[in-house]
């Protein structure tokens, strides 16, 4: 499997993983903090930070995917039409 495929994979599923993490922080900080515990809370709240940071980590990843993609189609050699 190439580079590009597995950066492409990886940061596909990094982003959405993101996505659920973020989601799941907000739910457990504003969506039903009056039933959590102090300390649950404080963990929704240190989740809700993590998401997005995971987030970006997938976006910087899927952009090096892309460059490389970018890369290996402009350094392969001309087809010949003839």
């Amino acid at each position: 499997m190439s580079t590009v495929v597995t950066l492409r994979r990886l940061s596909t599923r990094l982003l959405a993983v993101a996505v659920l993490i973020t989601l799941a922080g907000f739910y457990g900080a504003y969506g039903i903090a009056a039933r959590l515990s102090l300390g649950t809370q404080v963990i929704s709240h240190i989740v809700l930070m993590i998401g997005p940071g995971l987030g970006k980590l997938g976006y910087v990843l899927r952009l090096a995917a892309e460059d490389e993609e970018r890369r290996s189609v402009h350094s392969a050699p001309p087809v010949s039409l003839l």
